[in-house]
C-alpha cells in the first residue's frame, strides 16, 4: 500500500507501507536550501496526512514564527537559545568567526544565520507534532535547536539538541 502527501509547496510525496520517508531531502523554488524531510510511520489516518499537507505548505510560516520565538527566547533567564549560542561561540569559535567575519557578534545576529535543515513529523500522544531543526553551523556542527509544533500551529517547545 503506498500513500501520498499532496502538498501545494512540495508536490507529491509518498509514503511507503514499511514507515514513511526515509529522512528524503526535499527542496523547491520556496525553499532557498533543501531541507531533510522525515515522516513517521505512525502518521497513516487520512486525517493525519491532511493535518501533515497543510503545515508542509505552511512551512515558510511557521519557520518565521519559529525564528521570532528563539529570538524571544533570548530574554527569558533560562535561555535555551542562549545556551545553544553560547556553545557555538565557546566550543566552535574559529568556524563561528570564520562564518560571521568576526569574534564578536550579538545573539540577534546568530539567530539570522541560524537555518532550518530538517522538518520532522512524529506522533505525541495520539496528535501530529512537527519538529523544525535549526543548526547555526551546519558543517562543523551537529547541535540544533529544535522547535516543535503542533496541528494548530502553536510552539510547544525549544530544546537545545546534539
Amino acid at each position: 500500500m503506498n500513500k501520498k502527501v499532496v502538498s501545494q509547496v512540495f508536490g507529491e510525496l509518498h509514503l511507503d507501507e514499511c514507515g514513511g520517508f526515509y529522512d528524503q531531502i526535499i527542496g523547491n523554488d520556496m525553499a532557498k536550501t533543501p531541507l531533510m524531510l522525515s515522516i513517521s510511520k505512525e502518521i497513516k489516518e487520512a486525517a493525519m496526512i491532511f493535518e501533515l499537507s497543510i503545515l508542509l505548505d505552511n512551512y515558510i510560516e511557521l519557520d518565521k514564527q519559529a525564528l521570532s520565538f528563539i529570538l524571544k527566547n533570548l530574554n527569558e533567564i533560562d535561555s535555551t537559545s542562549k545556551s545553544y549560542y553560547d556553545f557555538h561561540r565557546e566550543e566552535l569559535a574559529s568556524p563561528v568567526s570564520k562564518l560571521l567575519n568576526s569574534n564578536n557578534v550579538s545573539y540577534e545576529y546568530f539567530v539570522c544565520h541560524t537555518k532550518l535543515t530538517a522538518l520532522s513529523f512524529n506522533l505525541e500522544e495520539g496528535e501530529l507534532k512537527a519538529t523544525f531543526d535549526y543548526k547555526l553551523l551546519e558543517k562543523d556542527s551537529n547541535e540544533i535547536l529544535a522547535i516543535v509544533f503542533t496541528t494548530d500551529e502553536k510552539i510547544v517547545s525549544l530544546s537545545h539538541e546534539n
